[in-house]
């Protein structure tokens, strides 16, 4: 089931975010750390000051397993989902719910985002187009958008 996410769930966005950094990116673990303070800290923000934009989770059981957050309708800063539920259409179905409440709120109709390396096939498989010049980032930052 795909809720917007609230208060209530920011225990279980930490825990799925912290669970994907560090089992899916290759990376220093304090690079690491620094991927994932930030990522808790962006859906922290989002849900306490009420700011503009998407912010879902994934349920299966009573229990988040997946969050995808887009800023101001265009700017996707987080998509996770728990490894074990990799490969189950969890990312999938956030990623669509997401764009399909974007669509009718973003007026330029493109959604942006940079990927992880490890997440690229995901996105060229869900209609992202690479866009702009990757940066040298831990766990990679490859540039993507999508037309609304």
């Amino acid at each position: 089931m795909i809720r917007v996410a609230e208060r209530i769930h920011l225990e279980d966005i930490a825990r799925v975010i912290s669970d994907s950094v560090t089992q899916c990116i290759k990376a220093q673990e304090s690079e690491l750390k620094a991927i994932i303070e930030d990522s808790i800290a962006s859906s922290t923000a989002f849900i306490h000051d009420g700011q503009q934009g998407v912010h879902l989770v994934y349920q299966s059981l009573g229990t988040v397993v997946g969050i995808v957050l887009i800023h101001d309708y265009w700017n996707m800063k987080s998509l996770f989902v728990l490894p074990a539920c990799h490969r189950q259409g969890v990312a999938s179905a956030l990623v669509e719910a997401a764009l399909a409440i974007c669509k009718s709120n973003n007026p330029d109709g493109v959604v942006k985002l940079h990927s992880s390396t490890c997440a690229t096939a995901f996105y060229e498989n869900a209609g992202f187009n690479p866009h702009g010049t990757p940066r040298d980032l831990p766990g990679g930052c490859i540039p993507f958008k999508y037309r609304l």
